[in-house]
This record gives C-alpha cells, sequence and structure tokens, in this order.
C-alpha cells in the first residue's frame, strides 16, 4: 500500500526515473480540482494525483536538503 499524496512530497517519476516535488496548481476551482497534485519533468506538468489518496507512484516525503534549491545558499 502507498502512503498519501501530500504537497510537497517527492515522487519517483514514470517517466525519467528521478524524484520530483509534488505541487498544488490550482488556486481556485471545484473542490476536486483543489485536490489535484501534479509535478514537472523535463520542461512539461503531469498530474500526479489527488491530495490525500494513493498515488499510483512512488512517493517518499521530503527531507530537509532534498528539494531543487537544496544547497544553493551563499
Amino acid at each position: 500500500m502507498e502512503r498519501r499524496l501530500r504537497v510537497g512530497d517527492l515522487l519517483r517519476c514514470p517517466h525519467c526515473r528521478g524524484w520530483h516535488p509534488v505541487v498544488k496548481w490550482h488556486s481556485e476551482g471545484t473542490a476536486c480540482t483543489l485536490r489535484m497534485l501534479y509535478f514537472d519533468c523535463r520542461g512539461k506538468r503531469y498530474y500526479a494525483g489527488q491530495e490525500d489518496l494513493e498515488s499510483r507512484h512512488q512517493t517518499k516525503a521530503a527531507s530537509f536538503g532534498d528539494g531543487p534549491t537544496a544547497n544553493t545558499a551563499t
């Protein structure tokens, strides 16, 4: 059983097999639309699933230092 999907989780990409952060794209819409989560890979946005439901892809909680801006402080 997969873990429930949340904003900020890392998702194992089925396209490049890398890990990408899950984001919420919609700021307004229906209740269903507001639960939709996405991830970006190679300049394209893909549907990741709905918030608080199981993902069909492997996911893990993002830990400190795992994001795209990790180690960029000067």
